[in-house]
């Protein structure tokens, strides 16, 4: 009698052992409900049936039947996930704008990065994608290059992409020169901010140049202080402006020669001072710049 049950057993466990085998390679099953459709697939490439045949496994559980992995959903595409970086410190950046071109060059999606500095698109169709940085984190330079990427299905195509800190400090220059543009050397400055405080104190070389430099972007005004030597000092106030577009300014400023008298006093052996007495004045160069006549205190 017991040898007939256990003949019986293995006689039923041996038909439920075939009917998983030809279910698994003629069915794809949906595990949740135990349902699915038959696809009788040869071997080879095969196009997803259109007209599914319905059916259930008998006498066994949905959640413990074993499968071979497979895609059971006909939809094919894939995501692009980009992480955005500071280029010099690697610590990620939010607020990274990137526009996404199918191969027609047409947007298909506008992702920004988050505060994990990581920007992922929607699901998109299989093909060549073109990905474009147009807005830059704040304070960053923007990096424009674009990328190519390439959706397959059931992927994520991962980039990294790096930002410099946009630069916002330049440098101040000052030319000093002579109404013949020759350089001037020793003209002092000082150089004060829009709020009026002074940053610095810069002196020309003999090349009449003076730099300040590391200057946040802004308006400066520039106050000579002192006069290269034998010229007249400049009175009104310099404005230069640093910005993105003019990082390094340079302000030229022409100093005039400055100007003295000569007095000429005319006497007898005496000592006695004479009127009328008249000089022409010539320069260095021959000129004669003038004509003086002695009053009466000689």
């Amino acid at each position: 009698m017991k040898r007939v049950v256990y003949s019986a057993i293995m006689m039923i466990m041996a038909l439920v052992f075939f009917a998983v085998q030809e279910t698994e390679a003629e069915a794809a099953v949906n595990l949740s409900t135990g349902s699915g459709w038959s696809t009788g697939l040869e071997s080879g490439t095969q196009e997803s049936p259109t007209d599914p045949t319905a059916f259930a496994l008998s006498g066994v559980q949905a959640s413990s039947a074993s499968l071979n992995s497979r895609c059971f959903t006909p939809i094919f595409g894939g995501y692009i996930e980009i992480t955005k970086y500071d280029a010099t410190t690697f610590k990620k950046l939010a607020g990274a704008q990137f526009t996404i071109y199918n191969s027609a060059g047409k947007v298909v999606e506008v992702i920004t990065s988050n505060a994990y500095g990581v920007a992922k698109s929607g699901k998109l169709s299989t093909g060549i994608y073109k990905v474009v940085e147009t807005k830059a984190p704040a304070g960053y330079e923007l990096e424009s290059s674009p990328a190519s990427v390439v959706v397959k299905s059931c992927l994520t195509v991962c980039l990294k992409k790096y930002n410099k800190p946009a630069c916002t400090t330049g440098s101040l220059n000052i030319k000093k020169v002579d109404e013949n543009g020759r350089p001037l050397a020793g003209a002092t400055f000082d150089v004060f901010n829009a709020s009026g405080v002074k940053v610095g104190t810069v002196t020309t070389n003999a090349n009449g140049v003076a730099q300040l430099n590391n200057l946040p972007y802004g308006e400066y005004t520039l106050v000579e202080t002192k006069a290269p030597a034998g010229y007249e000092l400049i009175t009104t106030p310099i404005k230069v402006t640093i910005s993105k577009t003019t990082p390094c300014p340079t302000a030229t400023v022409v100093n005039k020669k400055a100007k003295g008298g000569l007095e000429v006093i005319k006497e007898d052996e005496s000592g006695k001072r004479l009127e009328g007495a008249i000089f022409d004045v010539f320069n260095a160069s021959g000129v004669k710049v003038g004509t003086i006549t002695t009053n009466a205190n000689g």
